[in-house]
């Protein structure tokens, strides 16, 4: 029954909060082992970012290679006042070139997404994407400031989502994702001569604008 409530949940939130349109759900039973498996797929639009967007919403802009996939976890398996409780995966990235920013370590850091899996439920959401141990990549990364924020902790979370990850390309030599693509130069470009933004809401008014639509 928790594990049920446990999904309503998530389910609501995402949908209320976050534009998610689609979440489905699926049980799968394996029999070999009387087990019994709750799995989540979490789909839906997400706000498209230009490069020149991710350039300048990131507090840091790193080249790495994936190091080490971590187990999922809880944010907040205590029940804590404040944070939401929701499954996360932290992935070990080791950093080969720093383009913008200072990182909390120079060698290696954690890159947090959303989802994940435990012995008995698995949350997968289309807004991330996965990290392959060994890959080369380029990171757009921010400070998590999301409900589910860990301060005690030292990682970030991509800038865009799935948007704020790069994968280098061996034949076109160029750092790919669904959606975009550019070289070292382009990037170095972007980030000496970024382009003027529009005004944007700031996290504390986008939560008045919150709190006035929501109530208390």
């Amino acid at each position: 029954m928790k594990k049920l409530v446990l999904i309503f949940c998530i389910a609501f939130f995402a949908t209320t909060f976050l534009g998610i349109s689609q979440i489905k759900t699926f049980k799968s039973d394996d029999k070999s082992n009387n087990k019994s498996d709750d799995k989540m797929v979490i789909s839906g639009k997400k706000k498209k970012k230009s490069l020149n967007d991710l350039v300048v919403e990131s507090e840091l802009i790193v080249k790495g290679t994936v190091e080490e996939l971590l187990n999922s976890k809880w944010t907040n398996p205590n029940k804590k006042d404040g944070i939401r409780n929701t499954l996360v995966k932290d992935t070990k990235i080791k950093i080969n070139k720093t383009f913008k920013g200072k990182p909390y370590n120079n060698n290696y850091i954690l890159v947090r997404t959303e989802g994940g899996k435990t012995d008995n439920l698995e949350i997968i959401s289309d807004g991330y994407p996965d990290f392959t141990k060994g890959e080369e990549i380029i990171l757009f990364l921010s400070k998590d400031d999301s409900d589910f924020a860990i301060s005690s902790e030292n990682y970030y979370v991509l800038t865009g989502m799935v948007q704020g990850k790069f994968k280098f390309n061996k034949n076109t030599l160029k750092y790919e994702n669904y959606k975009e693509n550019f070289d070292i130069i382009k990037l170095n470009n972007l980030i000496e001569n970024p382009k003027p933004q529009p005004n944007k809401l700031t996290k504390e008014q986008i939560e008045k604008q919150n709190k006035n639509f929501f109530g208390n």
